[in-house]
């Protein structure tokens, strides 16, 4: 089984089934529901996810109804081990930090964070930010 750390923007092309990356991302979730991986992220995922679904679907009670969908389905993914969730935890925030001070072009601090995960755990970064993928070489579609 391949293991992932997969930032927000696969989980949001996914979600809000955005044009370009959906059919990548779709691909990805039914992999994962059939256990051909797992995924590893820090909670900030999770925040990120929600926020995005909140924020662009602009009827509230479609909002709220994918909002929920998206919070059943991570806990379910998470009760059957194919998504785990890391907290955010002093240590982990100063190797966010560490991570991005030397970089010749510096990364968001939330992109740092699923940066650090990566490097700690040591599994492919999984993201469709071109943004990371310009700054940090070891992030993949």
């Amino acid at each position: 089984m391949a293991e992932f750390v997969v930032d927000a923007s696969v989980w949001v092309a996914y979600w809000l089934r955005r044009p370009l990356q959906y059919p990548i991302a779709l691909q990805f979730v039914q992999e994962l529901r059939l256990g051909e991986h797992s995924c590893h992220l820090p909670n900030l995922a999770l925040v990120e996810v929600c926020a995005s679904v909140l924020r662009e679907i602009p009827r509230p009670s479609q909002s709220l109804a994918l909002y929920t969908q998206v919070r059943q389905t991570f806990a379910e993914w998470e009760n059957a081990r194919l998504v785990q969730f890391y907290e955010l935890t002093r240590p982990h925030a100063t190797n966010a930090i560490e991570l991005n001070a030397p970089m010749p072009r510096h990364l968001r601090g939330a992109d740092s964070v699923y940066a650090a995960l990566f490097q700690e755990l040591g599994m492919p970064l999984k993201t469709f930010d071109t943004e990371i993928q310009q700054r940090y070489a070891n992030a993949t579609p």
